[in-house]
């Protein structure tokens, strides 16, 4: 059993009766796993601002922000942010997206920038660069780098992106012949579905 998990405990433990597919991938199954991928991304921002909407002022909003079992789950909150952006990145960088991937892009974005309007002057969010992944597109298809490619996100899970609260990147891990980031792994397999997808790098023209 891994005990990787989101910061906040929102994520829970990956544990050995996860499987993996292993099957040709087209098109339409990127187009299908990162449809679900997404939507429960923005189904848990959604719940989030149903959470801090119901809070009846701003001054128990704020204590609520600074108390460690709300920074906690904000923490938690921000990595399937991230975990969306990930997607976004490599979705526009191999030219896969879909008007119902768009949809839902627009839609998370819009949950999101709603949500961080609760955070204003709270010092809960990390900096932009956290959330820029183009530094781990994959520009080769090579089995090396279809190795190193996240089987959710297809980017590189070597490539560390500085985060605020610790001093690298979240770790990763290897399961069934393939990487992943933690958080991907972590939020497939407990908000998706209990099998993690195998996603292949597209053949670079």
């Amino acid at each position: 059993m891994s005990q990787t998990t989101l910061p906040g405990g929102v994520i829970k433990t990956l544990v050995d009766k996860y499987n993996i597919t292993d099957e040709i991938v087209t098109s339409d199954r990127y187009s299908y796993e990162w449809e679900r991928c997404l939507d429960n991304c923005w189904r848990m921002i959604k719940d989030s601002n149903t959470i801090f909407n119901s809070i009846s002022s701003s001054s128990v909003c704020n204590e609520v922000l600074k108390s460690s079992q709300g920074s906690s789950y904000i923490t938690g909150i921000v990595e399937i942010y991230r975990v969306a952006c990930r997607v976004m990145t490599a979705m526009k960088a191999h030219n896969l997206t879909t008007p119902p991937l768009e949809r839902l892009l627009k839609d998370i974005d819009l949950a999101w920038n709603n949500l961080t309007a609760f955070f204003v002057g709270a010092s809960v969010l990390p900096d932009i660069k956290a959330f820029d992944f183009k530094f781990g597109v994959m520009k080769s298809d090579s089995e090396e780098a279809q190795f190193n490619a996240c089987g959710v996100c297809l980017l590189n899970v070597d490539v560390k992106i500085k985060a605020t609260w610790c001093d690298e990147d979240v770790t990763k891990l290897t399961y069934g012949r393939r990487q992943y980031h933690a958080p991907c792994a972590n939020f497939w397999v407990n908000c998706v579905d209990s099998t993690l997808p195998g996603l292949r790098l597209p053949e670079l023209l």
